[in-house]
């Protein structure tokens, strides 16, 4: 047997290892553990909603968006709710910013989940309906939030039936 040809034959597997393992690891994502019993939980902001106009209706409507997805959030376990960023020495790992403009009885929401730690949007979505699907919308968005962040489907829209 040619010990050259051997030494060669492992530089080349070697090698190749190397070169395996380190591509995997470049790819990988960061897993949150939901179902441990002593979750650290992930703290998130609730921007207050930037309104068309400061009519009474408006400000009722958008302490009722921002109450609904801070009931949601803090339901699902995963989250401690703030106002504006940062509450105490608490630094807050995500964002959301919401805008509402109503014309008549049309309701258009925007609201965007946004990563402090990159900078980035992680969901954005526009809901257009009416005043009485102003919870429907919140509801629908704290799905969002969990699915984007947790990789796992919120149950803010489930009901319970007897």
């Amino acid at each position: 047997m040619n010990p050259k040809l051997s030494l060669k034959n492992y530089v080349c597997f070697f090698s190749l290892l190397l070169i395996f393992f380190s591509a995997t690891s470049a790819s990988s994502k960061i897993y949150i553990d939901i179902s441990s019993p002593f979750i650290e939980k992930i703290p998130i902001a609730i921007s207050a909603p930037v309104l068309s106009n400061d009519s009474f209706e408006n400000v009722q409507a958008a302490k009722k968006l921002t109450s609904t997805l801070k009931n949601d959030l803090e339901f699902h376990g995963f989250f401690s709710v703030f106002d504006n960023g940062i509450q105490g020495t608490e630094k807050v790992d995500y964002s959301v910013e919401t805008s509402m403009d109503r014309q008549g009885n049309s309701l258009t929401v925007k609201l965007k989940l946004l990563d402090l730690s990159t900078g980035s949007m992680l969901v954005g979505r526009k809901y257009i309906g009416g005043q009485g699907d102003l919870r429907k919308m919140a509801h629908r968005f704290s799905n969002e939030i969990v699915l984007a962040i947790t990789g796992k489907p919120g149950i803010s829209l489930s009901r319970i039936v007897f």
